[in-house]
């Protein structure tokens, strides 16, 4: 009786050890922090793509938060039009 029970806990030991070299070996990498060479700076980004044209906005929201969401919108992108959808 004691050897099956033996061999049963070395099976289990021997899965879950599998388990645990499974899960380190899947682990993600360490993230190492961007330098900050590496990032545009945000007056560069907008400089190189600024935002042109018209956008027409299809929501099911209420109008008062709409016109919020334009009004904001158009504070921040001036050069992009808003028109009402047909």
């Amino acid at each position: 009786m004691v050897p099956g029970f033996l061999l049963r806990m070395a099976a289990t030991l021997g899965c879950l050890c599998g388990l645990l070299v499974l899960s380190v070996a899947c682990a993600a990498p360490e993230a190492t922090p961007p330098t900050s060479a590496a990032q545009p700076t945000p007056a560069a980004a907008g400089a190189a793509a600024k935002a042109t044209g018209t956008l027409t906005v299809y929501s099911a929201l209420n109008e008062s938060t709409n016109n919020a969401f334009v009004e904001s919108f158009t504070k921040t992108q001036p050069s992009v039009k808003f028109e009402e959808p047909s």
